[in-house]
């Protein structure tokens, strides 16, 4: 009879953990394996047989970008929104992309001296966002400029979903500087 009741107790546990894994995915799709290890407080085996079973079953999929695999629920997005979701659980990437819908078409430099890090982070970011299709580079005289592929519509909706924090952050900023003219 304990016996039963500790199986009983242990899939309840293990149901507890899916719906925990799901709900944090359907909250913040895009993560990758150590994000929302960080973010539910699971231990990594635990997590990624969690995650294993969610895709074998249907409910979640994963896409390989570099380093990282990032999980999604299946069905819920086009290949351009994941591909935007997956840079926006970066901040740095975050901050990059706010500025480009705001100043459309900046350089290198002025990216990098609004964001305030080196040439070759904002490098780094910038190679991510081209090779997955988010934004294009191309010269304008002697200077290289960045425009965005995406609808900045469609980016905002993201924003306004999934990192709504930070959106309206920017927003009021720029509420900020327009009264101020």
């Amino acid at each position: 009879m304990k016996e039963n009741s500790v199986l009983l107790m242990s899939r309840e546990r293990t149901k507890n953990n899916s719906d925990s894994v799901l709900s944090y995915i359907q909250e913040n799709p895009g993560s990758h394996l150590r994000g929302i290890e960080r973010g539910l407080s699971i231990s990594l085996g635990t997590l990624r047989y969690h995650l294993d079973t969610l895709e074998k079953t249907g409910k979640i999929m994963s896409e390989r970008y570099n380093l990282h695999r990032y999980y999604f629920l299946a069905g819920s997005f086009k290949e351009d929104e994941r591909n935007t979701l997956k840079m926006l659980n970066k901040k740095t990437s975050r901050r990059i992309i706010l500025f480009i819908m705001e100043r459309k078409n900046p350089t290198l430099k002025d990216i990098v001296k609004n964001i305030g890090i080196s040439y070759a982070s904002v490098t780094w970011h910038i190679r991510r966002f081209i090779d997955l299709g988010i934004i294009l580079e191309f010269d304008e005289g002697r200077y290289r400029k960045y425009h965005l592929v995406i609808r900045s519509q469609d980016i905002a909706n993201l924003f306004k979903n999934y990192h709504n924090e930070e959106w309206n952050n920017w927003a009021d900023n720029l509420v900020d500087r327009f009264l101020s003219l």
